[in-house]
């Protein structure tokens, strides 16, 4: 074959995380090897190759007949625009882990891809038309990397989250698809360890831009440690010595903002689906019995989804929809629907609350307070206390809030001692995060104080505790980069380091 596999600059956080798939591989290839694969005749050739250049059908043959015995697949830079069933199907790929169709101006890929029972790489970059992934691509359980960068995906299929054996997903180069999902993010809580990552380009952090590896002789190739991996490279060879631990830190950290988002799409495509089943089966039976019918029952549905994104609140229109929709479907209104979703929430989490509030006093003043008053006093509090955001912080800091003697108790006073409080915590935190700052502005002195502020704000922004930011002003050059360019585009970076030291 004239190519090895997709040539490209190099991609060192896919390779870093695949080094480990090289093993494997040479294991898999020993299971399961059948006999001899006949070579394709001619007529076979041309059915399965009618889309492809002719000069290319002689070594796209060569490669799915080599295919047998490596489990690997290179159909890259042959100018296919389509992928045949027949050729997906074939017996000598029925073990395939990897498959490598990247440099070519393929549109769509055949729904085929999701019988490659072992499949674990797929490589589709470099594909400028390429709009979808199979949906059915749910069903390769093994799947552990997509390389997806420069093409046109509009979208993921959803069920991608739900792949236990998921490493990373290459986004890069994909502004419609990175516009969705950079809001949907949702940063990983530190202290919780992730397998796995979203290697993601985008306006406020790039794996690659963030850090300028030194060059050297493995990385001045542009090709090279791509080519390698992708041609069934070693662990050694596929893992480039200019890769860092930020690098990594970085893709770990945004695997679940991807799955996590890609799992809420899956839960709502399915409560759409109850939704429709269950208004067609009551409330709007007699509509639904029409076509015309029915796309108002969807266009509503549609509605729905856009106004109640959180799965949670969807069930809750599910379980009440008997009395959230009106009789009549052109009546329905669905923000008026939310706002009695948002009512109907409220007054269950101040019910729970106010439950918790009654057991804190109880613990509080164990039996120095008369239960039959401790209703009456939760009742006052609440007259006094409207947010749920402050009942959660006088129930957790009860004992500094409410007096020593429970018949001392007054709503009005003990709501005067919760914003002291506040007030006094938010201080104690203002001055901490000044001390970063200040630790910061003498770490990085040739940087506008500004442009430090703004990153010293990011950085601290993932600390709880005014004692964590105590220690990590005090020993900033422990925890900080050398460069400020790393701190101001990966300032969480900083807090991974902080909670890996406080582990050891």
């Amino acid at each position: 074959m004239a190519h090895a596999g997709s040539a490209g600059e190099p991609n060192p956080a896919l390779e870093l995380l695949q080094g480990e798939l090289s093993r494997e591989e040479e294991v898999s290839r020993k299971d399961d090897l059948s006999g001899e694969v006949e070579p394709w005749n001619k007529s076979q050739e041309r059915d399965v190759w009618s889309e492809a250049p002719t000069w290319a059908v002689p070594a796209l043959s060569l490669a799915v007949q080599q295919a047998k015995t490596s489990r690997t697949l290179h159909l890259a830079f042959f100018g296919l625009s389509r992928l045949e069933e027949k050729l997906i199907l074939s017996p000598a790929l029925s073990g395939l882990v990897r498959l490598d169709v990247g440099h070519n101006d393929l549109e769509t890929l055949p729904k085929e891809v999701a019988k490659l029972a072992r499949l674990e790489q797929l490589w589709v970059n470099d594909n400028p038309r390429l709009s979808s992934l199979p949906s059915d691509l749910t069903h390769c359980h093994r799947l552990r990397v997509v390389d997806a960068r420069r093409t046109s995906l509009r979208n993921l299929p959803a069920g991608l989250g739900t792949l236990p054996n998921l490493i990373a997903i290459d986004l890069r180069g994909i502004e419609v698809l990175k516009s969705k999902l950079v809001q949907a993010y949702v940063p990983p809580h530190d202290d919780e360890e992730e397998e796995g990552g979203l290697v993601f380009n985008n306006a406020s952090s790039s794996p690659q831009a963030a850090s300028s590896p030194p060059t050297t002789a493995a990385s001045s190739d542009p090709t090279s440690s791509a080519s390698t991996l992708r041609s069934g490279g070693t662990l050694t060879e596929c893992r480039p010595q200019h890769a860092e631990t930020p690098l990594l830190a970085e893709v770990i950290a945004r695997t679940r903002g991807l799955k996590s988002y890609l799992l809420r799409r899956q839960e709502i495509k399915e409560l759409k689906g109850k939704l429709r089943e269950k208004l067609c089966s009551g409330l709007y039976r007699d509509l639904s019995e029409t076509e015309a019918g029915r796309v108002k029952v969807v266009a509503l549905i549609k509605e729905v989804s856009k106004v109640f994104p959180e799965p949670e609140t969807f069930a809750d229109v599910i379980r009440n929809c008997d009395r959230l929709f009106p009789d009549r479907i052109a009546r329905a209104d669905v923000r008026k629907i939310r706002q009695e979703i948002d009512s109907l929430k409220r007054q269950n989490e101040r019910k729970k609350l106010a439950a918790k509030l009654e057991l804190r006093l109880r613990a509080l003043y164990f039996d120095r307070i008369n239960p039959a008053l401790v209703e009456g006093i939760v009742h006052s509090l609440y007259a006094e206390i409207s947010e749920l955001a402050d009942v959660q912080f006088l129930i957790r800091h009860a004992a500094q809030l409410f007096p020593e003697r429970a018949d001392q108790i007054n709503a009005v006073k003990v709501f005067q001692n919760l914003r002291a409080l506040q007030e006094r915590l938010a201080l104690e935190r203002a001055e901490a995060v000044e001390g970063v700052l200040r630790a910061m502005v003498n770490l990085y002195s040739h940087v506008d104080p500004p442009v430090v502020r703004k990153a010293a704000e990011a950085v601290c922004a993932p600390f709880r505790k005014v004692e964590e930011l105590k220690k990590l002003a005090a020993d900033a050059s422990q925890y900080f980069p050398t460069e400020f360019e790393q701190c101001a585009t990966r300032p969480r970076q900083v807090r991974l380091a902080f909670v890996g030291e406080s582990n050891n």
